[in-house]
């Protein structure tokens, strides 16, 4: 009786170990399964690596709509430099300039009167809103146009060695005194307060005019600062 309860136990025993085997066999028979548990683990993997995707599209497009380009940026009243470049205090500026370029005074005048040549005295900028003034906006400048503007692109361009970029606006009014306007943006280290832009109808006049830079400088600006910015 015991001998049979012995031969039972490792009958059962035995029939344990073979279909553990088996199943070990089967799974390495059968790639199928291993492919398709493969697979779940892949599709986990590749649901996880697009969420983190869709979090660094949502980053950039969250970046680049807080780095837009606003005209809110050159927000206040400006005043023509044209309209400082005859004052009797600055004219000393022309001889300095003449021999930095190795040209007649005459001539480095004239050339920097049309470098900076606009045909409005004054500016005031006010969120979408530009005033074009016939005088200084602190010497009551009459209104002689308005426009409001959106930002449409920004330009690169090389000027010599160094590459300047223009934020173009376009017009929303049909009665806007000019359909563009191109601002370089304010450089806070200068000592200058000021900034470069072009204004016109034709954007690819506008932009290949390689010579002409009208500016607007802070009401605050002095001779000083004028003759630097001319002889620099």
């Amino acid at each position: 009786m015991k001998n049979k309860n012995k031969l039972a136990i490792v009958s059962i025993l035995s029939f344990g170990l073979i279909f553990s085997a088996c199943n070990k066999d089967e799974a390495k028979d059968n790639p199928a399964a291993i492919s398709a548990a493969t697979s779940d683990t892949e599709k986990k993997d590749d649901a996880s690596n697009n969420n983190e995707e869709n979090v660094t599209k949502d980053g950039e497009n969250n970046k680049d709509a807080k780095s837009s380009v606003s005209l809110s940026d050159w927000q206040g009243d400006w005043n023509s430099m044209y309209e400082y470049l005859e004052d009797p205090e600055i004219q000393s500026a022309y001889s300095t300039l003449a021999k930095n370029e190795e040209i007649d005074e005459d001539k480095a005048k004239e050339d920097y009167l049309a470098k900076r040549k606009a045909d409005f005295a004054g500016l005031i900028i006010d969120a979408d809103k530009v005033t074009f003034l016939d005088n200084f906006p602190e010497k009551d400048g009459k209104t002689i146009g308005e426009g409001t503007y959106k930002f449409s692109k920004t330009e690169e361009q090389m000027l010599g060695e160094h590459k300047i970029t223009w934020n173009i606006f376009e017009a929303t009014n049909e009665d806007a005194p000019y359909k563009y306007l191109t601002l370089m943006k304010i450089d806070p280290n200068e000592d200058l307060l000021h900034f470069h832009f072009r204004y016109g109808n034709d954007l690819d006049e506008i932009l290949n005019k390689e010579s002409w830079f009208p500016t607007v400088v802070s009401p605050q600006t002095t001779n000083e600062q004028l003759i630097d910015e001319i002889t620099e």
